[in-house]
This record gives structure tokens, C-alpha cells and sequence, in this order.
């Protein structure tokens, strides 16, 4: 984690850590501009104010973090900062192992840089543990007992950040891949191909592919896809969208392309595939 993002949240948690939190539900579809959770999202303004847009009780609604505030995004759900505000912001997205952490510092007006990006390995278990509590069904009328578990939360990021900081025993290419990985599990519906995140990460597209052969045994492609037919399957069975926004979303600016790759992988048009399975109306 970058030395500015510690030094701030230690003394947020040691000042008394989050009193307020906000959580985006699943209540209204993501977008492809949206910035969509296939995990779990922790977003920390540190100073300034983090406004984004996030989907609450059916409606979208602005919200206004700033510090000593943070927002939860679940799996499947989904945040829209606008970055007009000036901010420094850290925001954790979480998986087995641990958590990747950005820090980004901007003065407003859309001009804002990622300043870091890292992957953090959890140094025990307890960090895992408060993560799984924190996913258990968050809801806005129980404030108060997920406000701790993020405390809790933080207080072991920052211990397995420090940790870290003091015992660097990962591999540039493992840390390198979990960043990528992350990257396209929140931007595969903006992502067109290795070349894009071979200039967002400063890396050449050759450098991509032999990272995604040596680390998943699969080409970069065929993740891609795989993780964007994932997410179609789950729209599938849980909006009523039509067919071509689903696509939209997804990545896939032609409807009848997408059609195709989703049933030469899943053996069933899309059409077909929310048939058979239940869809939730809205």
C-alpha cells in the first residue's frame, strides 16, 4: 500500500475509524460506464469528497463520502464516482488471498491518476474472517454492526500492509497478474483487447498474453470472454433488460456476436438460457 494511503487510514482507524457507511445494493442494472463488483469493493476517502452515484432501494441515488466514511460494494453491485470533486480515495478490492489496494489523488475536473496499485496477501486469518462476516446480506438499517466489521476490517488491511511493507516475498509477475486480473473483473465491459491493458498497466500486449498463459494456462482472450459471459449469465437470470442491453453491457457492441460466443460456451442462446432459469422481475 503506498506510505501516504498507510499513514492516512492509520490515523482515521486510530481517531476513531468510520462512522458513517454507505452500501450499493443490486436493486437497479450496471452500465458499461458503471464501475461493476464481481467481488467485494471497500472504497475509503482519505481526504476531499469521493461523490459518486450508486444503485439504493430501486432508485440511483448521489451519494457524498468523506472521511471517516466508507462505501461497500457487494458482489454484483456497482458504484459511478464522477472524480469532479477533489479527493484522495483508497479503494480495497478483496479476494481469497487478500486484497488489491488503488490509491488514487486527483484535483477534480475528471484529471485523476492512479498513484498506486498493489496486491496485499492477508498475514493471518482474522482479516479473512471479518470479510466474510462483512458479506453476510449488508443492509442500510443496520448500520452500526457493519460499521464495526469495517473498522475490524481495516484495522487488519493495514496490518497486512504494514507486514507486507517489511517482508516483500511475491513475485513481480504474481502481483502483476492479480492487478490485471482485478482490473479487467471491474472494466471487462471496457476492455476491447490485450492492447488496453497493455497501455493502462505500461506493459507490452506480448508481456500480457505469456502472463495470462504462465499464470492461468489460458489465453488473455479467453479469459476475458469467460469473465464477460459469466456476468451476462447473471443479468440473464436476474433483469429483465432486453437481449441487446445485456450485450451492451457485457462489452459486446454487436447483439448477433454476442449470441454466438454465448452459445458456442454455454450450448444455449441467451434467449434460451433465461428461459431456463428464473428471472426476477423489477
Amino acid at each position: 500500500m503506498n506510505i501516504e494511503a498507510l499513514n492516512y487510514l492509520e490515523h482515521i482507524i486510530t481517531d476513531g475509524g468510520i462512522k458513517k457507511l454507505y452500501i450499493s445494493d443490486q436493486s437497479v442494472l450496471a452500465l458499461a460506464k458503471h464501475n461493476f463488483s464481481s467481488g467485494y469493493r471497500l472504497a475509503i476517502p482519505l481526504d476531499g469528497c469521493h461523490r459518486m452515484k450508486i444503485p439504493l432501494n430501486g432508485k440511483i441515488e448521489t451519494i457524498y463520502p468523506k472521511r471517516y466514511s466508507a462505501t461497500f460494494m457487494p458482489k454484483n453491485s456497482w458504484n459511478l464516482p464522477d472524480w469532479e470533486l477533489p479527493v484522495k480515495v483508497v479503494t480495497l478490492l478483496f479476494n481469497d488471498d487478500g486484497f488489491i489496494c488503488n490509491y488514487v489523488n486527483t484535483q477534480g475536473g475528471y484529471d485523476h491518476s492512479k498513484l498506486s496499485q498493489k496486491s496485499i496477501y492477508w498475514s493471518g486469518l482474522e482479516g479473512h474472517t471479518v470479510l466474510n462476516l462483512l458479506k453476510a446480506s449488508p443492509k442500510h438499517d443496520l448500520q452500526k454492526p457493519y460499521i464495526h466489521l469495517v473498522n475490524a476490517l481495516l484495522f487488519y488491511c493495514l496490518n497486512s500492509s504494514s507486514n507486507q511493507l517489511e517482508n516483500k516475498s511475491s513475485s513481480k509477475a504474481e502481483n502483476t497478474f492479480k492487478n490485471i486480473y482485478l482490473y479487467l473483473e471491474e472494466n471487462y465491459s471496457l476492455v476491447n483487447s490485450r492492447e488496453d491493458v497493455a497501455t493502462n498497466f505500461k506493459l507490452t500486449p506480448n508481456y500480457i498474453s505469456h502472463l495470462f498463459k504462465s499464470q492461468t494456462g489460458m489465453s488473455f482472450s479467453h479469459h476475458l470472454t469467460t469473465i464477460r459471459i459469466n456476468q451476462a449469465c447473471y443479468l440473464l437470470k436476474k433483469f429483465n433488460q432486453n437481449i441487446d442491453e445485456i450485450a451492451r453491457v457485457c462489452g459486446y457492441h454487436e447483439t448477433s456476436y454476442f449470441c454466438r460466443v454465448f452459445k458456442k460456451i454455454k450450448g444455449h442462446t441467451p434467449s434460451a438460457y433465461r428461459l431456463k432459469h428464473s428471472v426476477r422481475s423489477y
